[in-house]
């Protein structure tokens, strides 16, 4: 099968492709699972099976990249100047490293982000989920990503890292960019504000690792800021980093999926009713989001040396779109693959959280904030359904996130 450019028409930014993936997804998979993508000059790699190779082969695919931190750009110059002069510049620590650096990073951050950790804060996750939703409006409409799933994430990362969760709204405003300086096609004077507001964060998160390491506590902040690796302290900078990257990934993605949860329960109120009654299906129904809706869909690695994917050869130095998206729907991993089935077997199978070496830190808390949101809206509400009006839901145009950016939603308890 010979490779082809992307399909006429195709754009990881338009409209049809935000909204409803899957038929672009199923034209990759069927027809052209590698092609070379005209709007970014990268490969796009979409099968179950490749993409699963790549993300375990750190030899021939490397996680340095230039596509996250350090990006690549017409004006990556002027940038690294604004990071050396006013913040600092991004040091590769987790997810844009390799091993063997990559595993003295991993191995600390496993050391703090432990299942004890994540056990411990259940309750207060539990408890945070009741109280936004008691403020939500009864036999009214409400726009669920601001009012539920992103402040219960927010409060729960600042509690986590020991920030102040009174500054949610901030947290949540550098989210966004941090989801947004990914895309490949950023405007220059995009990029300069993106990076002043990220400078801005650095300096929060600095200014609270130094009262961590002047006086130590029980947050996963204090944990990295005092840890050691091989005998020895990180700078301020490998720490800084490593907050950032915990902070943005474990943000974003589980805002994502919890709002794309709540869509589904609306969509679906049959779905909905099941989980009402039989609480017991409420994991499985998060396998099944986690795998359809996955909310990070594409990852970048880069070629080391010449190597074959399926029929088609990457050059070294290439840069390829890993496909998690697709690769939850392929047909060859998944029967009926487009389709929510609670009783899917081995349907933690997904490569959501991703597999090997760069396996999702915070993958436990991801489910546990789901599962609370979710447990908490249908206990809640016996009515949960979409907007009437003719656009109640909007997906956020960032490359790499499938992100809903505005849910309208009626309720009624």
């Amino acid at each position: 099968m010979p490779m082809a450019d992307s399909p006429e028409g195709f754009s990881f930014y338009s409209e049809r492709f935000l909204n409803d993936p899957a038929p672009d997804y199923a034209w990759m998979l069927s027809n052209h699972p590698v092609f070379l993508d005209k709007a970014t000059g990268m490969y796009v790699v979409s099968r179950y099976e490749d993409v699963r190779g790549i993300l375990c082969d750190t030899v021939s695919w490397s996680s340095r990249n230039d596509q996250v931190f350090n990006r690549t750009s017409e004006i990556a110059n002027e940038i690294r100047q604004m990071y050396e002069k006013d913040g600092w510049v991004a040091i590769d620590t987790l997810s844009t490293n390799d091993p063997p650096q990559h595993k003295h990073y991993r191995a600390l951050v496993d050391r703090a982000f432990t299942h004890d950790r994540v056990a411990a804060i259940r309750p207060l996750i539990d408890e945070l989920a009741r109280s936004l939703a008691s403020r939500l409006a009864d036999d009214a409409s409400v726009e669920f990503i601001e009012a539920f799933a992103a402040p219960l994430v927010a409060k729960i990362m600042a509690h986590l890292l020991g920030l102040n969760p009174d500054d949610s709204p901030t947290f949540r405003r550098w989210t966004h960019l941090l989801d947004e300086v990914i895309n490949p096609c950023l405007p220059p004077e995009r990029e300069r504000q993106i990076t002043r507001g990220l400078i801005e964060m650095q300096h929060h998160l600095m200014d609270a690792l130094k009262r961590k390491m002047a006086d130590p506590d029980a947050t996963l902040l204090s944990a990295l800021a005092n840890a050691e690796v091989a005998g020895e302290r990180l700078t301020e900078e490998e720490i800084l980093n490593i907050a950032i990257q915990l902070f943005g990934a474990g943000s974003a993605t589980t805002v994502a999926a919890i709002g794309s949860a709540i869509k589904h329960l609306a969509d679906y109120p049959e779905v909905c009713a099941k989980l009402r009654a039989e609480p017991d299906a409420i994991p499985a129904f998060i396998e099944e989001i986690l795998r359809l809706e996955a909310p990070v869909q594409r990852l970048f690695r880069r070629a080391t040396r010449d190597t074959r994917v399926g029929n088609v050869l990457i050059p070294r130095n290439a840069v390829v779109i890993v496909q998690i998206g697709s690769a939850n729907v392929d047909h060859a991993r998944f029967e009926c693959p487009n389709l929510l089935d609670l009783g899917r077997p081995a349907a933690g199978r997904h490569l959501t959280f991703g597999t090997g070496a760069h396996f999702c830190i915070g993958n436990q808390l991801a489910r546990a904030e789901l599962a609370s949101a979710v447990n908490t809206m249908v206990t809640g509400f016996r009515h949960i359904r979409l907007c009437t009006h003719a656009n109640p839901y909007e997906y956020s145009p960032v490359f790499i996130f499938r992100s809903l950016k505005r849910l309208e939603i009626s309720l009624r308890r």
